[in-house]
């Protein structure tokens, strides 16, 4: 099974997703739409036995209700710009690779293959304050925290777009490495 929330419309060959760009054939793929796709909810790509069984037995899809038409017509629209919009990968390639450079040597960024960016900060109250000080700069950061992740790896989680610059991102880097910098001394 994958669960492939943040690769899918980003890796593989026309933005097939994780399994595709790891040349892996999962018996059960989870999809998110929400990121890549733009939109809200998901989907599981599996065999007619585990659909059937999922159709009994798992309750959030039990007590559900289809997607509406437009959504569908939207989500048959964003898999097409998907496959065909070779130019916002690569604009997100570009973007990932401004970011990372410019939190060069900062261990608590970790490097992703995705846009999904993590800066592990550890302490709740450290990363909740870091985060209201980027928003001050001009920088919606999200400050991920225990449950959401495991105690003590509190974080940013930059969702990089490929409608922002390369100075934007960049400048956003800077703004983390001198808050990073300024909570260590």
């Amino acid at each position: 099974m994958v669960d492939d929330a943040h690769g899918v419309g980003v890796l593989g060959i026309d933005g097939a997703g994780t399994s595709a760009h790891c040349g892996v054939k999962p018996d059960v793929l989870v999809l998110t739409f929400g990121k890549a796709f733009g939109m809200m909810g998901a989907a599981v790509l599996c065999s007619n036995v585990v659909a059937e069984y999922l159709t009994q037995f798992a309750r959030h899809y039990v007590y559900s209700t289809a997607i509406p038409p437009g959504q569908a017509y939207a989500l048959a629209h964003a898999v097409d710009m998907i496959r065909h919009q070779h130019w916002r990968r690569e604009k997100l390639a570009e973007l990932s690779e401004a970011f990372e450079s410019s939190l060069d040597g900062i261990e608590q960024a970790v490097k992703t293959e995705t846009p999904i960016k993590p800066v592990i900060i550890g302490n709740v109250d450290t990363t909740l304050s870091a985060s209201e000080r980027l928003r001050e700069a001009g920088f919606w950061v999200g400050a991920i925290r225990p449950p959401t992740v495991p105690p003590k790896t509190a974080r940013f989680r930059i969702t990089l777009s490929a409608s922002h610059t390369v100075e934007q991102v960049r400048q956003l880097g800077e703004c983390i490495k001198r808050h990073l910098e300024e909570g260590s001394s």
